[in-house]
């Protein structure tokens, strides 16, 4: 029984002797995993990236980035939004939502979803 108590003794003087270089390993560790579920998070969130979509389309508007930077940017987030849409079986790009400044719908080159 001695020879139990100090094994158990030695386990935890081991993990305390350790723990100066464990703890911030392990810290880091729910660090990193807390922002790769956020990311993700906000990878499906729909709500983010219609936001984010209307976004690109303002600044594609006022000339800050050029058409080819402005459809690849658009692809990447509409494959985003059909994986999200995918996986939470919700409304489609198509839906007829209006994507832009919130004004009248027209000739201008508007995006609808």
């Amino acid at each position: 029984m001695a020879g139990q108590r100090d094994r158990s003794r030695t386990v935890s003087l081991l993990d305390f002797l350790s723990w100066p270089v464990t703890l911030p390993i392990r810290s880091l560790r729910f660090i990193l995993e807390e922002i790769a579920e956020a990311v993700a998070s906000e990878m499906d969130d729909r709500e983010s990236l219609r936001r984010r979509m209307q976004e690109l389309e303002a600044r594609y508007r006022r000339g800050e980035i050029d058409e080819l930077s402005f459809q690849a940017a658009w692809d990447e987030l509409a494959a985003r939004w059909q994986t999200a849409d995918a996986s939470e079986g919700g409304a489609s790009p198509g839906d007829g939502a209006s994507v832009g400044d919130g004004g009248a719908g027209g000739d201008d080159g508007e995006r609808t979803w």
